[in-house]
């Protein structure tokens, strides 16, 4: 995640990062047969302590992608989430992000 390292230093002060990271903390944040790598959330875990990053609360669906298979096959992972600094935080004293029920057009 060299680019978001650099946008980091071109933007201070207090902001917010919404984002599919394509990488999630743990068990907790995946369902399915498999567990999710450890090495892939340890990294994640790693970039983000190492950037002083927060993982703001999210309320709403807890899963936000699913492989689309049915029965034991499915699996669905928390991918989609929102990552501060302590001054998005200390600036926006109550912050709250929601994730919505994905709706299919048809």
């Amino acid at each position: 995640m060299p680019i978001l390292a650099r946008l980091q230093g071109c933007f201070p002060g207090p902001w917010l990062f919404v984002a599919n990271f394509n990488a999630i903390l743990g068990a907790h944040e995946k369902r399915g047969r498999r567990p999710p790598l450890s090495i892939s959330c340890n990294d994640f875990l790693a970039w983000t302590n190492a950037n002083l990053l927060n993982h703001l609360p999210t309320n709403g669906v807890l899963y936000t992608w699913s492989n689309g298979r049915l029965g034991l096959a499915n699996a669905a992972l928390r991918l989609d989430i929102s990552i501060c600094y302590d001054a998005w935080v200390d600036f926006w004293h109550t912050t709250t992000c929601s994730t919505l029920i994905k709706h299919r057009s048809g």
